[in-house]
């Protein structure tokens, strides 16, 4: 896999792979990136989940300039991570109470 970087960071894949999605009718239209998730690099090789987007200034055959928009997503998958570990332990304990309320119906009984 090549990587095409800025100073800043890196997006696995070329810069010949972006352009493809760039005109095709699959990730948007012509001159244009519908936001997609992928992966960037920091600087320190870190990889960092991100929404990209982007859109063509000129003509989108031969764009004069690519202004691409990423928006970090590390706050929201370690949310998503902690919200799905609260619902196992909910769970848990759901399904504990279930069990210790079953046990004590057939006590009585």
């Amino acid at each position: 896999m090549a990587v095409w970087a800025s100073r800043i960071c890196a997006l696995p894949g070329s810069w010949a792979d972006l352009r493809r999605g760039f005109f095709s009718e699959r990730f948007g239209g012509p001159g244009r990136l519908a936001p997609v998730q992928t992966e960037i690099l920091s600087g320190g090789g870190d990889r960092i989940p991100v929404d990209l987007s982007a859109f063509a200034l000129g003509s989108p055959e031969e764009p004069a300039w690519i202004v691409c928009f990423l928006r970090d997503l590390r706050l929201q998958v370690k949310l998503e991570e902690r919200l799905s570990h609260a619902q196992s332990q909910l769970e848990r304990g759901t399904d504990r109470c279930s069990s210790l309320s079953s046990q004590g119906r057939r006590r009585t009984s």
